[in-house]
């Protein structure tokens, strides 16, 4: 962007990253550091052009003088050949005490990069994060974690503090200390503690991922690790909706499970189906079924609601591919509750540890609140949750064109056919060994309408 003269309004860097010595803010470029900051900013210089044109001009200027590649190219040889490096690119660790933090805690480099690696993906995705630190953790995993610049830290009250690091600049404003019983604590995107940090609170962690300790400073256990393994989901042939045209880049049974289940059972009915405009997906997972809809349905609106987080962290960057796909970040259910999911340890009768803290609304509302009243396609997959979420959106359900229900016992099965059976009209089923399965129903009046 600065060399080609352009005006570079880029994101805010944490502190320890040197853009503001080398790129300062202002002076050659400007920064934001959110997306209310990013869009004020753009309105801000649509608004005073002459100010955007200077600072690009002075930018272009000192890349031309300084920055360019002849003298990059100069630079590497001097450097090379001589030892010799200009001011702004030698590095000094007498003004860094993270490199002092750093270099002493080499040994636990494998550690720091199990737990760094995940929260750097999520932080990626997530415009905010809160980690929590616990105080018998080593200090260098606070100072790998402010590289993050949009990461709020959580720290006990007594956390040892290496060479004064959370004093440096940039820092007091993002680390927070908590106090008094964990169950007044918020909810953290992330903890990394050690056992005994976990015994010594005695009352449970409420997080989306955990790193624990051991003595030895290894990793014990940490449920984000397959984050890092994303894969996205890759629409071929122009969205074709022919079921050989969806390709996927991960080759797992349950993701290739749903996309045949779809084709078997749901697309049958996309012949009778028309004006499709809004579709409902709960519990989307990591958007398989809501890309084979959209493959079908080029032009509707999905919502996908999903509550678990590795998969709301999968979701979230497939739901973008889709495009005018959107993600709600809660499980659909009869009524408003929090519901909780140990971690670790796995003892059930342990009275510490950590564990997810899931939210539901109630069907219903959620859905009016969002101004989802009017649906055409809804699908409903929440392995045993199924005939909740259908009774609660029973008065709803009539104006629905086609309910695609993934069951999980034979039970289930007759109740939904029996709540649906009013209204909708049974069209493709798929029953495995009679206790779990999928059907697709038609509303009875839009087929009727349609012939």
């Amino acid at each position: 962007m600065i060399s080609a003269g352009g005006f570079l309004l880029t994101d805010q860097l944490s502190f320890a990253s040197g853009l503001d010595e080398l790129l300062a803010p202002g002076t050659y470029c400007d920064t934001y550091n959110s997306e209310a900051q990013l869009l004020e900013k753009i309105r801000y210089y649509l608004d005073h052009p002459q100010e955007a044109i200077q600072i690009a001009r002075r930018a272009y200027h000192t890349f031309d003088q300084h920055w360019h590649p002849r003298h990059r190219i100069q630079n590497l040889l001097d450097w090379v050949f001589g030892g010799e490096l200009p001011e702004p690119f030698r590095y000094s660790p007498r003004s860094d005490v993270r490199y002092f933090v750093s270099t002493a805690s080499s040994a636990w480099i494998d550690t720091r990069l199990g737990i760094y690696e995940p929260i750097q993906e999520l932080h990626r995705v997530q415009e905010r994060l809160r980690v929590f630190v616990g105080r018998g953790c080593p200090g260098v995993i606070a100072a790998d974690l402010l590289d993050l610049p949009r990461l709020e830290l959580y720290v006990e009250e007594g956390f040892g503090d290496p060479c004064g690091l959370l004093q440096q600049k940039g820092v007091p404003e993002r680390v927070h200390e908590v106090r008094g019983e964990p169950s007044s604590w918020p909810s953290f995107d992330a903890v990394v503690c050690t056992v005994g940090d976990l015994q010594r609170l005695g009352r449970p962690l409420r997080t989306s991922f955990a790193f624990i300790l051991g003595e030895d400073t290894q990793l014990l256990f940490a449920n984000a690790g397959n984050i890092i393994e994303t894969f996205l989901i890759d629409l071929v042939q122009g969205r074709s909706s022919v079921p050989s045209a969806w390709l996927w880049r991960y080759e797992g049974v349950e993701y290739e499970g749903t996309v045949a289940r779809l084709s078997r059972v749901y697309q049958p009915a996309v012949s009778v189906l028309s004006d499709v405009r809004v579709v409902v997906d709960v519990r989307a997972g990591v958007g398989v079924a809501s890309a084979c809809f959209r493959t079908l349905h080029p032009e509707a609106a999905i919502h996908c609601f999903e509550v678990d987080p590795l998969a709301l962290h999968l979701l979230r960057q497939n739901a973008l591919i889709l495009e005018n796909c959107f993600v709600h970040p809660v499980g659909l259910a009869g009524q408003d509750s929090c519901r909780t999911r140990r971690l670790w340890p796995e003892d059930p009768q342990a009275e510490w540890g950590v564990e997810q803290v899931l939210p539901f609304r109630e069907a219903r509302e959620a859905l009016k609140e969002l101004g989802l009243e009017s649906i055409d396609v809804l699908r409903v997959a929440t392995g045993g949750d199924e005939v909740e979420v259908l009774a609660n959106l029973q008065p709803q359900l009539r104006d629905i064109k086609v309910i695609y229900v993934e069951f999980t016992s034979e039970q289930d099965r007759k109740r939904i056919d029996q709540m649906l059976d009013p209204s909708h009209l049974l069209w493709q089923g798929e029953i495995i060994a009679g206790q779990k399965g999928a059907l697709c129903y038609i509303n009875r009046f839009h087929l009727f309408d349609k012939k």
